[in-house]
C-alpha cells in the first residue's frame, strides 16, 4: 500500500505542479500555458504518502489544524530535499529572490499553498485506500495509458469513463 501512495502522491504533486507553473504564463498572458516540473519532483512529492498513516492519528483533528502540520511537514522536507538538491547543483528550484525565503529551498509565503496541498493529498489517500474505490484501477489505466500511448477508440471510452467515475467518486 505504502508503494501504491508513493505512486498516486508522486503524480498527483507532478499534475498539481505543472497546473501552478502554468499559472505564470496565463497571468503573463501566453496562451500556450506551458507548465514544468522536474524528475526530482517525483519522489519529493510522493513522500506524502506519509499522510495516510498520519492521518490515523490526526483524523479528529479540524481540517484547519492537519493542513498547518501538513504544511510544516511539507516545509521541512522541501527544506533537506532543496538543500540536499542544491549541494550537489540538481535543485529545480530557486526561491532565493522572494521575500520570505528561508536558503532559497522554501517560501514561507507558500504555507497556504502547502496547507491546501497536504489536504488534498489526505483526501485523494483515503479515497485510493477505501476497500472497492476505483483508485487502484484508475492507477493501473493511467500507467497502461503511459506504456501504451496509441488506443483503440473503444479503449479511449473505456478509459475516459474509468477516469470520469473516478473523478466522481472522491468525495469531499
Amino acid at each position: 500500500m505504502i508503494t501504491k501512495n508513493f505512486f498516486v502522491c508522486g503524480l498527483t504533486g507532478w499534475c498539481m505542479e505543472i497546473l501552478f507553473t502554468s499559472t505564470g504564463s496565463f497571468l503573463k498572458q501566453d496562451k500556450r500555458l506551458i507548465g514544468r516540473t522536474s524528475v526530482w519532483m517525483f519522489p519529493i512529492y510522493g513522500t506524502a504518502a506519509v499522510i495516510a498513516p498520519l492521518y490515523r492519528h490526526i483524523k479528529n483533528l479540524p481540517a484547519l489544524l492537519r493542513g498547518c502540520i501538513y504544511s510544516v511537514g511539507i516545509f521541512s522536507f522541501e527544506y533537506i530535499s532543496g538543500t540536499l538538491l542544491k549541494h550537489h547543483g540538481m535543485c529545480p528550484w530557486d526561491y532565493s529572490q522572494a521575500k520570505a525565503n528561508i536558503g532559497g529551498v522554501i517560501r514561507l509565503d507558500y504555507a497556504p499553498l502547502w496547507m491546501a496541498a497536504g489536504l488534498l493529498f489526505e483526501r485523494i489517500l483515503i479515497h485510493c485506500n477505501t476497500p472497492g474505490s476505483s483508485c487502484y484501477f484508475y492507477f493501473q489505466l493511467l500507467i497502461y495509458r503511459l506504456i501504451f500511448p496509441k488506443i483503440s477508440e473503444n479503449e479511449r471510452i473505456f478509459y475516459q469513463y474509468n477516469v470520469n467515475f473516478f473523478l466522481l467518486e472522491i468525495r469531499w
